[in-house]
């Protein structure tokens, strides 16, 4: 859009300048809820993987202790 929409008048300027502050305002709020749920995403793979490790060590110090493994279940 180059310029405003001088059809609009007064009050129809104020409730389109109304309507871009609230689209600015959802988009960012948009922005944050997509990095959170970003950040939070990073957090579940870390702790997947974090256990994952825990149980391959705790597998591998059973193992050393003289445990037999047993994947027959």
């Amino acid at each position: 859009m180059t310029g405003e929409p001088e059809c609009l008048g007064a009050g129809g300027m104020r409730a389109l300048q109304a309507e871009r502050v609230e689209n600015t305002r959802l988009r960012k709020e948009l922005r944050d809820t997509k990095k959170q749920l970003h950040d939070k995403d990073l957090m579940l793979h870390n702790l997947r993987s974090a256990v994952v490790s825990a149980t391959n060590h705790l597998i591998d110090v059973a193992e050393e202790a003289g445990a037999q493994r047993n994947d027959n279940q």
